[in-house]
């Protein structure tokens, strides 16, 4: 268990890629006539599946070891965070975030409130792309909880035929002409002509963090696209 005078903190990061990450600054004893452990867990609304806390029930079962999940209201959840974080992260064991390498370091500052697991055996079974997430300067501060090469199974997991992504193409497609309709209702509607649905992207417009989201040039041709067609041009 850890030692009651411990500095204890974990970060869990999902978004773009979901981590867990046990932090410790404190030692532990393998003592058995110590009291109960409580491993605090900070998370935010529906972050924490139904399954999760049934793990957790079992995993207490199984060593003693009680998980107690803070859940903070969405809306909360981040101010509440950095204070707790701010006032030296007392009481919590493991915390969650979203987003990646940035937020990690600028937002949640895990080389001050994290302990590094690069040498934890798992680390070695993560993705390297959530690996990459989760890491400043080769050090590792947590563990993927959301797949980083599942996003939008819908199109991209192998089990998709194409006829499905074919499928999805023409939703979209559907939802798209459903908006050009509806915003022809209004004077105040620009609606973009399809322009960034027909761009063509190239590999560099895709960002290597989680190769799914639009790299920095990748944005800045979205808003030319987009900038073209609005309102601006002509004001």
């Amino acid at each position: 268990m850890f030692r009651d005078q411990r500095r204890v903190r974990a970060v869990l990061l999902s978004a773009a890629a979901a981590l867990l990450v046990v932090t410790a600054g404190g030692q532990t004893t393998t003592a058995t006539d110590v009291e109960p452990v409580t491993i605090t867990y900070l998370a935010s609304q529906n972050w924490v599946l139904e399954s999760e806390r049934e793990l957790a029930a079992q995993f207490e079962a199984e060593t003693g070891i009680h998980v107690d999940y803070q859940i903070i209201p969405a809306d909360q959840y981040f101010s509440v965070l950095q204070t707790k974080l701010e006032s030296g992260g007392e009481g919590i064991d493991i915390f969650g975030g979203q987003s990646g390498k940035t937020d990690i370091q600028l937002q949640l500052g895990v080389e001050e409130n994290a302990v590094p697991l690069t040498d934890e055996e798992w680390v070695q079974r993560m993705d390297p792309l959530s690996t990459e997430q989760i890491s400043l300067d080769g050090i590792v501060y947590g563990q993927t909880i959301w797949d980083t090469v599942g996003i939008c199974r819908s199109v991209l997991a192998q089990s998709v035929s194409e006829d499905d992504r074919s499928a999805a193409l023409a939703r979209n497609e559907a939802f798209n002409e459903i908006l050009e309709r509806i915003c022809a209702r209004y004077s105040d509607c620009r609606y973009d002509g399809g322009a960034v649905f027909d761009h063509e992207f190239g590999e560099q417009h895709i960002g290597s963090l989680d190769y799914f989201h639009p790299s920095i040039d990748g944005q800045a041709v979205l808003a030319d696209v987009t900038w073209r067609t609005s309102f601006w041009p002509e004001i």
